[in-house]
This record gives C-alpha cells, sequence and structure tokens, in this order.
C-alpha cells in the first residue's frame, strides 16, 4: 500500500471512530440527559455572529454529545472520589440547596455577581422588541405582559457556601433590565416576580426544590396569582400568601433536574413537599402539539382566552392559571409568531422568563 493510500485510510478510520458512536448510542436505546434535566437542548444557531457562533455551536454539541448521561455519571463518580469540592455544572450550598452553574451564559452565579451581564445594545433590542410587541398587539386589542420568574440563587442566597457569599450585583441581567425599562418609560407591561417570592419567604422555605432549578408549586402559586391579580386589577379570589393551607402530598418526593449536572446522582435526601390547598384546574387538557398545551375550563371564573410563550417555569403556575382562565394556550417557545398570535385569537399574550434565560432573550419578531 502507498503512503498516499495509508493517510486516506488512516483519515477515514479517523472520521469513522468520530461518528461511531451517533449510532450505538441509538443501537443502546441511551437516555437524552436534556429531558430529564425537564428542558430543551440548546438549538442549532440560526444566525452567524462572530460573538456568539462557537460557545453557541459548543452548547448545541454539548447537549447532544452520544452517551451523555452516562459519561457525566462516570465522571461524578470519579469527582467524588477524587475531587469532591467540584460538581460539575452546580454549587452545592448550605441545607442542601444547590445553585446551576452551567459553562454557558445561562451560569445563575456568575449573573447574580455581575460577571455575566446585559450589554446596552442588548437592552435597547429587547426594549424594542418588547415595545414593538405591545404595539402591535395594542393595534389588534390584544392585552400583553412581560413576567420574569427569578432564579433560586436571588431567593436563596443564604444557602450560596460561605465563600461564595457576595452581595447580589446591579449589573445582574433582571435587575439591570428591569433598571433600564424603568428609566426609558417603557409602557411594556411587566411583572418581576422577584419581590413577591422573596415577600414568600415569610411563610413558607420551600418556595424553590433544593436539587432543582425550578420553584416548588408554592412559588409556582405565588407566580400565578400575581399574573392572575394583573389581569383582574388586584380583584383575584385566591388567596394571598400566608391565608392558605400548605399540605403535605404524603409520599416522598422532590424534582431533581439538576441530577446530570450534579455529576453525582442521589447526594441529597427525599423530602415531602407541600403544596398549596386552593382551587385546582378540573378542566379539558390537550397536547396539540410537541411544546404545545391547551387546557380549557368551561366553569372558570374569567372567561378570557390567554397564550403563553413560556419556559419550564410555567409548569407549576398552569393548575392555577387553567382554573382561573376559561381557555389557556403554553407555548413551550419565546419565539413570538404574528401569524400564530391572529390563528389563535388571544384576548391576551404573556412572555415568560426565568432571568437567566433573559441574557439571550429571543428578540425578533416573526
Amino acid at each position: 500500500m502507498t503512503e498516499k493510500r495509508k493517510q486516506i485510510v488512516t483519515t477515514l478510520i479517523f472520521f469513522a471512530l468520530l461518528l461511531l458512536p451517533q449510532p450505538v448510542q441509538y443501537l443502546f436505546k441511551s437516555e437524552r440527559s436534556t429531558a430529564a434535566e425537564n428542558r430543551n437542548p440548546a438549538p442549532f444557531p440560526r444566525t452567524f455572529k462572530w460573538r456568539k457562533i462557537a460557545p453557541e455551536l459548543e452548547e448545541f454539541y454539548n447537549d447532544r454529545i452520544p452517551f451523555r448521561s452516562q459519561l457525566l455519571g462516570y465522571c461524578g463518580n470519579i469527582q467524588k472520589e477524587l475531587f469532591p469540592f467540584t460538581l460539575g455544572s452546580v454549587i452545592p450550598g448550605k441545607n442542601g440547596f444547590c445553585f446551576y452553574v452551567p459553562r454557558s451564559r445561562e451560569n445563575t452565579y456568575l449573573q447574580y455577581t455581575g460577571k455575566l451581564h446585559l450589554p446596552y445594545y442588548e437592552l435597547e433590542n429587547n426594549r424594542r422588541f418588547l415595545e414593538e410587541l405591545h404595539r402591535k398587539l395594542s393595534q389588534k386589542n390584544i392585552d400583553f405582559l412581560l413576567v420574569i420568574a427569578p432564579d433560586k440563587i436571588q431567593i436563596y442566597p443564604e444557602y450560596l457556601p460561605e465563600r461564595r457569599r457576595v452581595q447580589p450585583s446591579p449589573s445582574a441581567p433582571a435587575e439591570k433590565f428591569r433598571r433600564h425599562l424603568d428609566k426609558m418609560a417603557s409602557p411594556v407591561p411587566r411583572l418581576f416576580l422577584k419581590k413577591t417570592l422573596l415577600a414568600g419567604k415569610k411563610f413558607s422555605n420551600n418556595l424553590f426544590y433544593r436539587a432543582d432549578t425550578h420553584w416548588s408549586r408554592v412559588g409556582g402559586y405565588l407566580g400565578a396569582r400575581e399574573i392572575i391579580s394583573h389581569f383582574t386589577q388586584g380583584r383575584t379570589p385566591l388567596p394571598k400568601a400566608g391565608e392558605f393551607m400548605i399540605c403535605s402530598m404524603g409520599d416522598d418526593y422532590e424534582p431533581d433536574d439538576m441530577k446530570n449536572q450534579l455529576l453525582h446522582r442521589g447526594m441529597f435526601p427525599k423530602y415531602r413537599e407541600g403544596i398549596p390547598v386552593v382551587p385546582r384546574f378540573k378542566g379539558k387538557v390537550e397536547t396539540v402539539s410537541p411544546g404545545y398545551l391547551r387546557t380549557r375550563n368551561p366553569e372558570a371564573p374569567d372567561k378570557r382566552k390567554l397564550l403563553l410563550y413560556r419556559d419550564s417555569f410555567t409548569i407549576n403556575m398552569i393548575p392555577y392559571l387553567s382554573h382561573y382562565f376559561a381557555e389557556v394556550h403554553y407555548l413551550w417557545t419565546h419565539k413570538v409568531n404574528m401569524a400564530q398570535i391572529e390563528q389563535i385569537s388571544p384576548d391576551a399574550v404573556i412572555l415568560e422568563y426565568v432571568s437567566r434565560l433573559l441574557i439571550k432573550m429571543q428578540n425578533k419578531l416573526r
């Protein structure tokens, strides 16, 4: 065999080895761990921008690398034995609380400390997008509301490890964006729910799951109540924080979507989750398509139709929003589509973001 042929064969073998894990993964039916993390995998970059293309491609591949769950598990066992001071994409804190710190712009600790922030041009792009959306919806007599759910680190910073205890930075994306909208006197109706959740700590210490990125059913209830209160001008029939009962589900239960980011699984004890004893949705639930849920409740106190562009933080608000409004369309996306809005013809549109995702807001109106 000539030297040139050897080089060609060696190159082909090299690329075959790179591609081999992909079909093997499907042969062994390896799970895709982002589903267990209760989040959508990072999308493929749609636009080519020099400052963003490399990190976005890295996030896309990291969420799809073959045998991701198994590799994270092996890595976790090694880290537990040899390097117990680090746990992958999570900061383990006090009392079993842990905080989400992926190697991306969603790192909640770097956002909290202001090391990741929104530059002025992104603040302005986001503001203009929201104001354009608000204007177009107003022309169609559709109400609009921007809802920003807080991250766990904003509500429970006292559970950070002592070496990481710092004062929150005014440059944190959510705080900076809130101040920018206020400074520019933006007409966009908005709810930043951080203040609501901080007030809720007076009667419940379970507003967020300890080993999960999401707020609990109690936290979700407080968020849903605030949304309902906005549309009813404070006349919601749902009880205020501290006025409703919290009962146990009876079984040891705690969502733990950080188990893959934690690398070492099963390190946190389970506990009995408390849930608000308030009216819950009893109507009809339809899965229109993947990521598109529709609920109908003929006995709802409010006969309006809502459309929510959302992320996973809406899940624990669904029972209460669907109980109160006659029809609610839940779309698990932040890509606002005017043609879709016209087709659904809602009375109100809600755009919900968890704080850490504001740093990459989908600010193009389709």
